[in-house]
């Protein structure tokens, strides 16, 4: 019954490796293959993939990046025609007016109403009040006319 927990767990984390290594090209899959032995595969999931991260040892960066595939074996062509191209949504970023006007806002008040234009400290606050629909945060509201000169050529 041990026997069969091991052969299941080596399997599991052979797997595992094979899964990490779809976004390298062929001949640099076959050479960080070679860095394990049968001994490492012999362990649990997470210990295993803190193992082989660390074995492999891969900038931690995203698939939108060409550094992210030319780590993997890609040359640079390849690695532009790979990589991911993330989308920007105007309307979903509370900075944005369109994003106002989406939750039902009007065009005007979307403005701001020549109201606080900016968020100098808080964002994550303002995030999170939109997330869980709080309807109010305690916040400093600094009027920039009455502020001191050097506030206001900062911000402005």
């Amino acid at each position: 019954m041990k026997k069969f927990k091991n052969l299941e767990k080596i399997s599991k984390n052979k797997k595992q490796l094979k899964e990490y290594l779809l976004d390298f090209k062929e001949e640099k899959s076959k050479e960080i293959e070679k860095k394990f032995i049968d001994d490492d595969f012999n362990c649990g999931v997470s210990v295993f993939r803190i193992k082989m991260k660390s074995i492999i040892s891969m900038p931690k960066i995203g698939k939108d990046t060409i550094r992210y595939w030319t780590s993997r074996g890609w040359n640079e062509k390849e690695s532009e025609n790979l990589r991911t191209k993330r989308k920007y949504n105007p309307e979903k970023s509370p900075m944005n007016k369109k994003y106002w006007i989406s939750k039902g806002l009007s065009e005007k008040d979307a403005e701001y109403n020549g109201r606080y234009t900016m968020i100098l400290d808080g964002h994550h606050r303002l995030q999170k009040l939109i997330n869980n629909k709080i309807k109010n945060i305690s916040a400093y509201v600094l009027d920039l006319n009455d502020a001191p000169l050097e506030y206001q050529v900062m911000f402005k």
